[in-house]
């Protein structure tokens, strides 16, 4: 009966029992209007809870009385009291199952009517003479205890809904509590970060070195951390709440895995870690899917693999296997670790576990990032494997259903046919058999995937022989195998170009400067640039890698809305990144309203949660100007409150869109994209075409170090041109030749790519 709340069986059994009525009656020449009766109800009762479903109390009512009339109909026509009696008590049982009270006191009554009426005028029996009434009233008081029971059990079952149902209600009342609760201990911990996390950035990119750089580096590092954390408690308690929203956009899968390998690195900076990746270069370059939950997947699984790696290095595959306008992406990652045991393995279904606890204790983090990747992974359509060997390694596998935006592989060469390529890794100085095998794997990978004729030297013999014979024009080495030999590499770049993959605590200065700066990890991304020509000397640091932007913004008149004059800061500093100067601010829906009446803006940022008036009810005054309803100005919602259900509110209340705190530079970009486009302008082109010389020479004076020259050439540069971005970059530019960081100048020069 509890599984059983919407009454099919006793429709079904009914059913059963119509057409058992329908062939005695034929078969015995009842009345010829007792079949169509009872066809009659069958239909009638079937419409009514077809039309307004199994649950429905007066359907039901109907349904109780129609199978009443049946049997009723039934006992008038036949003379066995003991079968009549017996299918009473079915039908009291039958009745009870519909799960509403009414139906028990209707199968009383009827059961009553049909005994006294059968008993008395059909039967005409007395008790005192007829030891066969006697039994049938014995049947009848069995029947009508069998009544009673379940009108009491019906009772008992319905007190028992009745508070499950207010139990519910708590629960579901406690449920919200909770995400409002969350909702503010969200905001109330990232404000702060924001804070921490956006000054610290900003901090970072105008120091440039010293105790104070790595103090602010520590404090960032720190932030982010935290973030992390709050981060995995907020997506923790989305998926226990089935709430998380799969927001699905076009993305460039170029960048979710630079952003993925540059958090790596900071992992990794404390262990020195060797971390690799192999990415198919025939990959989609613009896949359609929720970029920012893959994105964290990959940083929870890389940071536990980092994090339990001590010697050797990770690996990070990546591939996508197509099927027509779909396809999917398919990430490896392995590393070389303690490793899990299979109990272990198995612990890991409890989110709880953190399979060593106080192995654990000795890391960071809270022990949620699997637990949490396995079921952001299905949430998604995917499905995550994970295999491990105690002090082996651990082997995770994960798919992902994704959308092919543009067919356009990630990576090409523009002309493969004229390329001539030497390679010389001395992978035997790599003292773990793991991180050879997968150094091999990359580059086999490479040649195939770009189709270029690579010739993979292993000693320094071996490449000495392959240069004298003068068919190779471009050089891959790293950093360890070129100052092995130094003064041969540097006569050498002066003849042909070479690029020299370089780690983070690798000394640049030792380098010729006409060698190219290939970051690590080495991959398909940065080796395609390199044989393409293009930002070549580009040297990504974690700390400095998100300060690399690729556009600047012209004409752009922006309010940023916050009751924190420490968050409009942090928005203003990363706005200005951008070569945005108009950026207005206000610390209230007040006064945001009063300058969105008296000032055009091309984009709002506003935040959410804010005292007297706050960001939802500000948007709708803002909306109500006629001013604001003819310009279309995008709202975008900027707060702290990072639970799934949040975008989806801010959309419906008529925010254009959403971006939560500490604001990351990809969030940033990816609005300032979307909605300002027709503002975005290349530094190239407002370099006026007489000064595109002056900037080759300029960038000649840097990489001969001639300070004094290039100095010059910067104040000439200034001089002439009248742009405002441009100065601003040539100032930076300056900044670094006063200080005799010349190679950092020339990354600068070579990242803007003017020429």
């Amino acid at each position: 009966m509890e599984r059983d709340r919407g009454g099919i069986i006793p429709h079904f059994i009914y059913f059963v029992y119509v057409i058992f009525m329908t062939v005695v009656a034929v078969n015995r020449h009842w009345d010829s209007w007792i079949v169509p009766t009872i066809w009659f109800g069958v239909l009638a009762t079937g419409f009514l809870f077809y039309t307004r479903g199994l649950m429905d109390f007066r359907a039901k009512l109907i349904f109780c009385l129609v199978v009443w009339v049946d049997v009723i109909i039934y006992s008038v026509y036949t003379v066995n009291m003991p079968i009549i009696l017996a299918s009473v008590g079915g039908c009291s049982v039958l009745m009870s199952m519909l799960d509403i009270l009414v139906a028990n006191y209707i199968s009383l009554g009827a059961t009553i009517f049909i005994f006294v009426y059968n008993y008395f005028f059909i039967h005409n029996l007395r008790i005192y003479n007829n030891t066969f009434g006697l039994e049938i009233i014995m049947q009848f008081i069995a029947v009508l205890i069998m009544e009673l029971i379940e009108i009491k059990l019906q009772n008992d079952m319905l007190e028992r809904q009745e508070k499950l149902n207010e139990t519910m209600a708590e629960l579901i009342d406690a449920e919200k509590c909770k995400s409002d609760f969350l909702a503010n201990v969200s905001h109330e911990l990232r404000t702060p970060l924001n804070t921490i996390c956006g000054l610290s950035d900003t901090m970072l990119a105008n120091q440039t070195d010293g105790i104070l750089k790595d103090n602010i580096k520590d404090i960032n590092d720190s932030g982010r951390r935290l973030k992390s954390i709050v981060d995995d408690i907020l997506d923790y308690t989305e998926l226990e709440n089935d709430a998380m929203n799969i927001v699905e956009e076009q993305y460039d899968i170029t960048s979710l895995l630079q952003d993925v390998l540059a958090e790596a690195q900071l992992f990794n900076q404390s262990k020195n870690l060797e971390i690799i990746m192999d990415c198919d270069a025939r990959i989609p370059s613009a896949l359609i899917g929720d970029s920012h939950k893959i994105y964290r997947v990959l940083v929870n699984i890389m940071d536990n693999a980092i994090k339990f790696t001590h010697t050797g290095g990770v690996l990070l595959e990546v591939g996508f296997k197509r099927n027509g306008d779909q396809g999917n992406l398919k990430f490896v990652i392995r590393d070389t670790g303690v490793g899990m045991s299979e109990s272990e393995l198995e612990r890991l279904d409890n989110v709880y576990n953190q399979v060593d606890s106080n192995r654990n204790r000795l890391q960071n983090g809270i022990g949620l990032g699997l637990a949490i990747s396995k079921k952001t992974v299905c949430s998604m359509g995917g499905f995550i494997h994970i295999d491990s060997e105690e002090n082996v390694g651990s082997t995770v596998i994960i798919s992902i259903p994704q959308k092919i935006g543009q067919n356009t592989p990630v990576a090409k060469i523009d002309e493969q046919n004229k390329v001539r390529t030497a390679l010389y890794l001395k992978l035997a100085r790599f003292d773990n058999a793991i991180v050879r095998e997968a150094y091999i794997q990359v580059v086999d990978h490479l040649i195939e995937n770009l189709a270029i004729k690579v010739i993979v030297c292993v000693n320094l013999a071996e490449f000495k022989q392959r240069m004298e014979r003068g068919e190779i024009q471009t050089v891959i080495t790293s950093y360890h195998d070129y100052v092995e030999d130094l003064i041969y590499f540097n006569r050498l770049s002066d003849r042909c170009r070479v690029g020299v993959i370089c780690d983070v605590n690798d000394d640049l200065n030792r380098l010729n400067p006409a060698a190219d700066i290939v970051s690590k990890p080495f991959h398909v991304f940065s080796v395609a640039n390199f044989l393409n020509r293009k930002n070549n000397n580009i040297y990504a640091t974690p700390e400095t890698s998100c300060d690399k932007h690729d556009f600047k913004m012209e004409g752009v008149r922006i309010l940023a809305v916050d009751d924190m004059a420490t968050n409009l800061k942090v928005t203003e500093a990363l706005l200005e990144r951008y070569g945005i100067r108009e950026i207005d601010t206000a610390e209230s829906g007040m006064v945001a309203c009063k300058k969105t009446q008296q000032h055009q803006y091309d984009l709002i940022f506003l935040d959410h949660m804010m005292p007297q008036m706050d960001g939802i009810e500000t948007l709708h005054r803002i909306k109500e100007h006629p001013g604001f309803k003819a310009k279309r100005t995008p709202v975008v919602a900027m707060t702290a409150n990072a639970v799934g259900s949040a975008r989806d509110m801010f959309l419906a209340e008529g925010f254009d869109d959403f971006i939560s705190k500490p604001i990351e530079t990809t969030q940033l970009e990816r609005i300032l994209r979307k909605y300002l486009e027709k503002n975005i302008v290349s530094r190239q082109a407002k370099l006026p075409k007489e000064l595109r010389e002056s900037f080759k020479e300029l960038m000649a004076c840097v990489e001969d170090y001639d300070r004094p020259a290039a100095l010059e050439m910067i104040d000439r540069i200034k001089d002439e041109t009248k742009d405002e971005a441009a100065v601003g970059f040539f100032e930076e530019v300056r900044t670094h030749v006063e200080k005799f960081e010349f190679i950092s100048a020339v990354n600068l020069l070579c990242q803007e790519d003017m020429i």
